[in-house]
């Protein structure tokens, strides 16, 4: 009786793996946009590999409800018919994969200031340096710096639905050059 209901759960276990796993042309989708492994090498994209699930469903049904600017490249069209299960498949298989930075020149003097401003204003929530996908706010450290630059000002603006409230409210003091130094501190790390 043991070695049966072991069976059942094992066959379980695996059949929900099987459906959970994403589609490979929609993988590929995703991945000639955000590099291999969800690992971009572009500065207006940004690595999605290891960044936690919560936020990158939540990214992708306000992509798909287009309440966040769709950028560039263009996240709404490829998101628009995106089923819920598909988008649980896909952000299971980029989460679980490894973080990697993405390799970029910084300006010390803007990574300098831009330390002092994170400390000020983003570390209560993008902990450990923005290094944290295990935070839910999302993995700044190595990430594109330009991609960086064009989300702060997107949240200043008001135009991220997500988190917009405090977002704008702790960015909506810091000038451009303040937001340029924050992208190229944590673009830096």
């Amino acid at each position: 009786m043991r070695r049966l209901r072991h069976s059942i759960f094992a066959c379980l276990f695996f059949l929900s793996a099987a459906q959970a796993a994403p589609d490979p042309k929609l993988t590929a989708t995703c991945e000639g946009c955000h590099g291999p492994k969800g690992v971009s090498s572009t500065a207006t994209t940004p690595t999605i590999a290891g960044i936690s699930a919560t936020v990158q469903t939540a990214a992708l049904k306000a992509f798909k409800a287009k309440t966040r600017p769709c950028g560039q490249p263009d996240m709404c069209a490829p998101v628009a018919n995106l089923s819920d299960a598909n988008i649980s498949a896909l952000v299971g298989y980029f989460s679980d994969l490894p973080y990697a930075h993405t390799p970029q020149t910084t300006d010390p003097a803007k990574v300098a200031a831009g330390k002092a401003i994170a400390a000020k204003n983003c570390e209560g929530c993008h902990t450990k340096g923005g290094t944290d996908p295990a935070d839910d706010a999302g993995i700044l450290a190595g990430q594109p710096v330009a991609w960086l630059k064009s989300t702060l000002a997107a949240h200043k603006a008001g135009k991220v639905a997500q988190e917009e409230k405090m977002m704008k409210q702790k960015l909506g003091t810091l000038s451009d050059a303040d937001l340029d130094a924050v992208a190229q501190y944590y673009g830096s790390l």
